[in-house]
């Protein structure tokens, strides 16, 4: 059983060219740890992926916010990132100004940066859980890690929750500066919002 995405304009072809090609680059590097990403193959305008057994990240937190449980959400995005932290190579550093999209940007604390690749779209939609590893179905916004920080990563993937769940959230009286800080995200926050809005 396969999952394809193909293009239908030129533009989308591009995209679809991207995901395979971070896709191959990416790979290497998840190899027997406890994070993987599903292998693509490219045909034409199609990107092809084997078919996953599990369940997403989403889903799982769906249950636990169904079950007014949110120390479940917090614990399984925290348990997720620290995986994702033990990946990254010796050579990470510490630095508080980067340049981004031409832009450069001050952090009110310095924050990390790795020397792989980030892939700044860690929906906890792209995310699958099985047999206690997590893999990752969705390789298009990957970047070198010099350019962005990690944590910023922590910030889009728990933004994105809030905003996808807001309506969860809000009844269990839950803000998403409360989100923030129960996920470990509590500096730079202006800035990695004013990155996410531009």
């Amino acid at each position: 059983i396969f999952v394809e995405k193909s293009a239908i304009s030129d533009i989308a072809q591009d995209f679809i060219y991207r995901i395979h090609l971070n896709n191959a680059m990416y790979f290497d590097q998840y190899i027997n740890k406890e994070i993987d990403i599903v292998k693509s193959c490219l045909t034409d305008n199609t990107v092809r992926f084997e078919f996953v057994k599990g369940e997403t990240l989403q889903s799982i937190c769906l249950d636990f916010l169904r079950s007014k449980n949110i120390d479940g959400v917090v614990s399984l995005i925290n348990e997720f990132f620290s995986k994702y932290y033990e990946f990254l190579p010796n050579e990470s550093i510490l630095k508080k100004e980067f340049t981004w999209q031409n832009k450069t940007y001050e952090l009110d604390e310095a924050a990390t940066f790795s020397s792989r690749c980030i892939n700044i779209d860690l929906d906890l939609a792209n995310i699958i859980r099985f047999d206690e590893k997590y893999i990752i179905i969705d390789t298009e916004w990957i970047f070198d890690g010099y350019e962005l920080p990690i944590e910023f990563c922590i910030f889009r993937t728990v933004n994105n929750f809030y905003v996808k769940n807001y309506k969860y959230l809000k009844c269990l009286g839950i803000t998403l500066e409360d989100f923030y800080q129960k996920t470990g995200i509590a500096s730079n926050l202006n800035i990695y919002t004013m990155i996410e809005k531009d």
